[in-house]
């Protein structure tokens, strides 16, 4: 049973249903820090979360990103992946209401 939700974890890393967009507050002074330190004001934008992109970055999955390998979310391993690195039912307050049926009904 365990190889299997390992299986449709790394279906779902592959492969996402969808992506997200998000509507932020002209006036909330949101900010993202880039990869180089510069920082973005993003109020007011509306900001699509591309799952494709998050659940494929080589500095989570190597040079392995790109492969399918459901041995990754085993053991050990699994540990190693952050929580954020796997989002194909979105994290946090706007978490799909619809996750943990999807989950009991594979």
């Amino acid at each position: 049973m365990i190889h299997i939700n390992a299986v449709i974890k790394e279906v779902l890393r592959s492969h996402p249903s969808a992506s997200t967009a998000h509507m932020t507050v002209h006036e909330s002074n949101f900010t993202v820090k880039a990869s180089t330190g510069e920082e973005y004001l993003m109020g007011g934008l509306v900001m699509y979360m591309c799952v494709s992109i998050i659940q494929r970055d080589p500095n989570v999955f190597d040079d392995t990103a790109d492969e399918w390998i459901p041995e990754r979310w085993l053991g050990k391993a699994a540990n190693d992946i952050p929580a954020s690195a796997w989002q194909p039912f979105e994290r946090g307050p706007k978490n799909c209401v619809g996750f943990r049926l999807a989950s009991l009904q594979t």
